[in-house]
Parts: C-alpha cells; structure tokens; sequence
C-alpha cells in the first residue's frame, strides 16, 4: 500500500459510513462512545500530559479527522492540525457521588462529527496528588484496540520517549 494524496476530502470507509449514519439518527447515542477511566496518583505535569496527547493526536489522522456532507457525498477531511478537547476542572470539593455525576456529563457531552475533535480528554484533580483522567473518543476514531494503543503512547510521550510518524494511516487503508 501506498499513501493516497491529501489534498482534498477522502471518501469514508465503510466503518466510517456506518458511524457517520448512526451518529445523524442518534447523536447523543454513548453506545458508539469510547471511555477510558484512570485513576493517577503521584505527582503530574498537566502541561506535559496534555502536550503528550497533542502529540499523539498528530500521529493518528483519525484523531484530526472530521467527517462532513459535500453535495451529497460523505467525506472525511484530515487536518493538519485539530488538538484534542481538554477539560481540566478542580474537583477536590466534590463527594464521590457528585464526582461521578460531573464526570457523567462531562463523558455524555455529544460529538460533533462535522466539527471535532474525535477526542476530548478530562482531569479532574482529586488533590495534590490524585486525578482522575477520563480519555473520551467517538468510534468513528477508535476502536478497544486503537484505544490501548493511544494511552501506551500518551506514556510514552509523557516520558519523553520519541514517537516515529507513521507510514501509513487509516485513510490509505480504506
């Protein structure tokens, strides 16, 4: 395979199609929503935590993608650029029931697929040293898998660890 040119909107791939339909009958539907919750403890940079996902995000087209109707005609538009949505909020003062609820609104938030991000990342700081980090994606983006393969590489960004551009994408695939 061999990487299509990028100079203009790509087709979807089935998948996408799929999801881009599901999505437009149901746009709140969480059931095509990926959610991966994380307790950290210890000391953490937020500034690095959040340039890490950045860099990820640059890696994977997927993650910069949004996916719009041209005359008819669904079409994925990579950018060259698209951070993934950060919320960073201070909920020391709030018991685990008000937690949880916060939390559930702030995952439950609808996509926008025409506008992204596909990716919305979420710290709550429990105290000093303890947050939650909820790393939220449309399935238009992800899949389980792809999903443990953004949070090894958002360590490995945060420990400083290069990460190689990638041959080829999702869009030379489909």
């Amino acid at each position: 395979m061999t990487p299509v040119p990028r100079d203009g909107p790509l087709p979807l791939s089935f998948a996408q199609q799929r999801m881009g339909w599901l999505h437009q009958m149901a746009p709140g539907d969480m059931a095509y929503v990926i959610v991966d919750a994380l307790r950290v403890e210890g000391r953490l940079d937020t500034l690095r935590l959040r340039a890490a996902f950045e860099t990820v995000v640059a890696r994977h087209e997927p993650l910069r993608t949004t996916y719009a109707d041209n005359d008819g005609t669904a079409s994925q538009h990579i950018h060259d650029v698209l951070a993934p949505r950060w919320i960073e909020e201070d909920a020391r003062t709030l018991d685990d029931h008000a937690l949880t609820r916060r939390a559930t609104a702030l995952v439950r938030e609808p996509f926008d697929l025409a506008r992204g991000p596909m990716l919305r990342v979420v710290l709550l700081r429990r105290g000093h040293d303890e947050h939650l980090l909820l790393v939220v994606v449309h399935h238009i983006a992800s899949d389980g898998a792809s999903g443990v393969v953004l949070l090894r590489e958002v360590q490995a960004a945060y420990e400083g660890r290069a990460l190689p551009p990638l041959p080829l994408q999702y869009a030379d695939w489909s």
